[in-house]
């Protein structure tokens, strides 16, 4: 079952407007899943000037590898991602290997991201929900460790902007896919039976029996990556601001539940 899209709309739908709009969140979610997977579902066209479903496949995954390598390496986070993404899409065997092939590619230093883009603008006219679920994917990787790089923001608001996509828009998907990372740790922390340490110890990425210099490392570390302060210049929206701010609580909450557990 392709969900993804569904989710996401269905969690902003409800936390803007109540249990009603988690309906029209997912309906508008569902474009998500209409821009990827349904097209690549989709018949054969007649071919333009690129053709369809190969370019949106190549163009979609090498930027992905080209946002994951940024910020200067490719982490193991950044490719689980991109493996939930092609589960998620459903690819057949054949395009679950192009999908990564299009990702090594994209996450090497020769790779120039003008040139997928402008194939990407050719195939998507008058199909805004291509770019949308593009954004939403290339948010999730951006966001894979955690929070977005300085590199990689500014790797992000290039493709925005070549795609015509407003920094209103890109402030609402980033928002949107921080809401989405939110609501996951939330699920892991539920599987650990609602215990608030081990909830905690997951927010901040390390194991329950790290050393206190580690723990303090890993929300220093966390607290320099998310502070709105630190995307405050860069005119990121409120929306992006507002979801910085509560990750940062979050960061802070888990900190001093580890430590408060510590003391006992």
């Amino acid at each position: 079952m392709r969900w993804w899209g569904k989710a996401a709309g269905g969690t902003v739908g409800f936390a803007v407007f109540g249990p009603v709009g988690a309906l029209v969140g997912a309906v508008l979610g569902h474009e998500f899943d209409k821009g990827m997977s349904a097209e690549l579902d989709a018949p054969r066209r007649p071919a333009g000037i690129y053709p369809f479903r190969e370019t949106l496949l190549d163009a979609s995954f090498s930027l992905m590898g080209h946002i994951a390598r940024v910020d200067g390496r490719v982490s193991a986070a950044e490719r689980q991602v991109v493996g939930e993404v092609i589960s998620e899409l459903e690819l057949e065997s054949h395009r679950k290997t192009a999908a990564w092939r299009a990702f090594d590619t994209g996450a090497t230093r020769e790779f120039r991201a003008e040139t997928q883009l402008d194939r990407l603008k050719e195939i998507s006219r008058g199909k805004p929900q291509l770019i949308r679920a593009l954004l939403d994917m290339l948010m999730r990787v951006g966001l894979a460790e955690g929070g977005i790089s300085g590199n990689t923001r500014v790797a992000l608001k290039h493709i925005g902007r070549h795609l015509g996509v407003s920094g209103i828009e890109m402030a609402q998907t980033e928002a949107m896919a921080r809401m989405r990372a939110g609501a996951g740790r939330a699920a892991e922390a539920m599987k650990t039976g609602d215990d608030p340490v081990i909830g905690a110890y997951a927010v901040l990425g390390i194991e329950a029996d790290a050393a206190d210099d580690a723990v303090k490392r890993a929300y220093r570390r966390l607290m320099n990556r998310h502070h709105p302060d630190k995307i405050a210049g860069q005119d990121p929206g409120e929306d992006a601001l507002r979801a910085a701010r509560e990750k940062t609580h979050e960061i802070r909450m888990a900190y001093e539940t580890v430590m408060e557990s510590r003391r006992h």
